[in-house]
């Protein structure tokens, strides 16, 4: 998990997407993706923005919406 979580951090964005977020975890699936996305959400590691669009903190850089 923490792997995961660097990985993300390591990217330099504050704000990614869900098809970055797949490229960068390297999951094809997108049911498999989608969970992993919203249990990442319930556990407050990622912040949802909009529809697909997810912040790393909560006082992201809002230039890069």
């Amino acid at each position: 998990m923490k792997n995961k979580l660097q990985q993300l951090y390591q990217s330099g964005q504050s704000v990614i997407t869900t098809n970055e977020l797949g490229m960068i975890w390297q999951l094809n699936d997108r049911a498999v993706l989608r969970n992993k996305i919203y249990y990442w959400v319930k556990t407050g590691k990622l912040h949802r923005l909009q529809r697909g669009v997810y912040a790393l903190r909560v006082n992201y850089n809002q230039l890069e919406l």
